[in-house]
C-alpha cells in the first residue's frame, strides 16, 4: 500500500500481493507518467515536435521535442491536473487540456497534427484507452480528496482502506495470501515492519494489545487521514 502525505507531496499508499514463490517486487514511486506519440494526418510519425507539459496548479512548464518515432515521455510526472500541447513547424498546435496524472499510472495522449500555421491551436480530446496500463499489470485504484475523509474508517488510518477492497480480509489477507506478504510505502519509501510486512502479526500496530492478536494492517508510520493527499491499494503478481 503506497501513501502520499499532505501537502500536496502525493501521499501513495500501495500494498503489493507477492506470490508464495515470490518474484521481486518492482520499486514504485510517488510520481506517473504522460507519455505518447505525434503523427501527421497521414499517420506518420513526426519527430522533433516540442510538447509542453504545464501544470494547471503551479504553472510549472516541462518540455521535451518527439523522437525519431514520433514518441515522447514525461517520467516522474507529480500527481495533479496539467495541459499539454504539440507543436511543429507547418502544423495547427494540438493542445489537450486538463488531464488528470495519477500516482504510479502513465497517461497516454497521442496528438494526430493538421497542417497549418502554428498560431491555430485545435483543442484535442485524449483518445478512449489514454488510462489504459499497458505496461503495468498491478490492479488497483486511487482514493483521494473527499473520499478519504468519507469512507469508512475507524481508526481514522489511511491504511485501514485496505480491509474496504475486494479480495481482501479484515486482518489484511489479500486474494488468500498471508498479511507479512504485504508491502507499505510512503512517498515512495519503505513503510513495511521489517519483522512482518504489515505491523499486525508478530509485533503491536495501532488497534492490537498485544503482538500476537494482530490489528489493522497498517506501516510501522502512521499515517492519519488529515495527513494523506492520496492513497492506493494495488495487487500483482
Amino acid at each position: 500500500m503506497q501513501l502520499i502525505q499532505k501537502p500536496r507531496l502525493a501521499l501513495f499508499g500501495l500494498s503489493f500481493l507477492l506470490a508464495l514463490g515470490g518474484t521481486g517486487l518492482q520499486a514504485q514511486s510517488t510520481s506517473g507518467t504522460v507519455s505518447g506519440q505525434v503523427t501527421d494526418p497521414q499517420g506518420a510519425a513526426v519527430p522533433g515536435a516540442e510538447i509542453r507539459l504545464t501544470s494547471e496548479a503551479t504553472k510549472a512548464v516541462r518540455t521535451t521535442t518527439t523522437a525519431d518515432g514520433g514518441r515522447y515521455n514525461f517520467f516522474n510526472v507529480e500527481p495533479g491536473v496539467y495541459d499539454v500541447a504539440v507543436s511543429k513547424d507547418g502544423f495547427s498546435q494540438a493542445k489537450f487540456q486538463q488531464q488528470t496524472v495519477q500516482v504510479g499510472l502513465v497517461l497516454t495522449l497521442n496528438a494526430a497534427l493538421q497542417v497549418g500555421s502554428t498560431g491555430v491551436v485545435v483543442e484535442v480530446s485524449a483518445s478512449v484507452g489514454a488510462e489504459l496500463q499497458t505496461t503495468n499489470s498491478t490492479i488497483g485504484s486511487t482514493i483521494s480528496g473527499k473520499a478519504l475523509d468519507s469512507l469508512p474508517n475507524i481508526g481514522r488510518d489511511a491504511n485501514a482502506f485496505i480491509t474496504l477492497q475486494p479480495g481482501v480480509a479484515p486482518g489484511g489477507q489479500v486474494a488468500g495470501s498471508i498479511g507479512d506478504q504485504n508491502q507499505f510505502l510512503l512517498d515512495g519509501g519503505n513503510n513495511s515492519s521489517g519483522m512482518d510486512g504489515n505491523n499486525a502479526v508478530y509485533t503491536v500496530s495501532s488497534g492490537s494489545t498485544t503482538g500476537t492478536t494482530g490489528g489493522t494492517p497498517s506501516g510501522v508510520m502512521p499515517t492519519p487521514i488529515e495527513s494523506i493527499e492520496e492513497f492506493k491499494v494495488g495487487t500483482a503478481n
